[in-house]
C-alpha cells in the first residue's frame, strides 16, 4: 500500500481514537486519577493497554509513589521533554526500575496531555523503531537520530526526517502511525 493511503487510513481509523484516549487524560478530575490511570495504562473501560501488561504492581506503586512527589515540578512543565526528564530521572534514580522506554514515553505522553503539552519530536521505541527503520531504512534512521540526553535507548527524530504525507501528523501522531503500521511500511 503506497504512503499516501496508509496515512489516510491512519486518519480513519485511528487518529480519533488515539486523540480520544489521550483527551480522557486531559479531563482526568485530579492529578491523583490521572497518575494511577497514566501508570499503569488504564483505559476508561477499565482495561490496561497492552505496553503495560507485563508491569508488576510492586513497580506501578513505586512509580506512582516517585510520581506523586514530583506533582509540582510537573506543572511548572512548559515542554514535553520536561515532563519526560522527570520520568527519565526517576528511572536512573532507580525509582522507576522496571519502567522500560515505552512506559516512560507512554506515561510522560499522558501527563503531558493532561498539562496541554505534547510532543515535538518522534520518540522511537518498540514498534515505532521498528516502522521507522522500515520507512526510512536503517541507514537514513541512524544517520538522522538523535538520543535524548544522549541515551541509545531514547532516540527521536525530528517531523521534517519523514516523507510529507507522514509529516502531516502531529509527533505523537507519527509514533502511533509507526507501530501500528510498521509491517506495512516496509512496501511503503
Amino acid at each position: 500500500m503506497k504512503l499516501d493511503k496508509l496515512v489516510n487510513d491512519y486518519r480513519v481509523n485511528h487518529l480519533l481514537r488515539e486523540q480520544s484516549d489521550l483527551d480522557a487524560y486531559k479531563a482526568s478530575p485530579n492529578f491523583d486519577y490521572l497518575l494511577m490511570r497514566a501508570i499503569t495504562g488504564l483505559t476508561e473501560e477499565g482495561k490496561r493497554h497492552s505496553h503495560k501488561y507485563r508491569i508488576s504492581q510492586s513497580t506501578f506503586r513505586s512509580v506512582y509513589k516517585y510520581l506523586k512527589e514530583k506533582e509540582n515540578e510537573f506543572r511548572a512543565c512548559k515542554t514535553f521533554e520536561e515532563v519526560l526528564a522527570i520520568i527519565y530521572f526517576g528511572r536512573l534514580d532507580g525509582f522507576c526500575a522496571g519502567f522500560g522506554p515505552l512506559s516512560i514515553y507512554d506515561t510522560a505522553l499522558c501527563i503531558a496531555a493532561y498539562l496541554n503539552i505534547y510532543p515535538e519530536f518522534i520518540y522511537l521505541h518498540c514498534g515505532a523503531e521498528q516502522g521507522a527503520i522500515n520507512l526510512l531504512g536503517l541507514e537514513r534512521l541512524n544517520e538522522k537520530a538523535s538520543f535524548y540526553l544522549d541515551d541509545l535507548e531514547f532516540s527521536y527524530l525530528l517531523p521534517m526526517d519523514f516523507p510529507l504525507e507522514v509529516q502531516e501528523l502531529s509527533p505523537f501522531h507519527i509514533e502511533n502511525f509507526l507501530c501500528i503500521y510498521k509491517d506495512l511500511l516496509k512496501s511503503a
